[in-house]
């Protein structure tokens, strides 16, 4: 499935298409969070909160960036917004 298959399968209500996307990009984003937040279970609140707001969000992205960037870029605000609650 390609990205733009997934993201037009995510929005029109497709389960299959948001386990494709989440799979796709869920391993980055647990890197990612993890090594900001340097424990397990903050991260895995963080990786959770970042799909709950791509999911969220995903009519908004405009294709400007590769999607993966657009994750990574929500990623990182949600763990900078943890840090400064920690």
């Amino acid at each position: 499935m390609t990205e733009r298959e997934m993201i037009e399968g995510v929005l029109a209500g497709h389960p299959a298409a948001e386990r494709a996307l989440y799979d796709a990009h869920v391993d980055r984003v647990w890197g990612m969070v993890y090594r900001m937040a340097g424990d397990t279970d903050r991260a895995a609140d963080w990786t959770q909160e970042t799909f709950v707001r791509v999911f969220a969000r995903l009519r908004d992205f405009r294709g400007e960036a590769a999607l993966g960037t657009w994750i990574g870029s929500i990623a990182i605000s949600v763990a900078l917004t943890g840090l400064r609650q920690v």
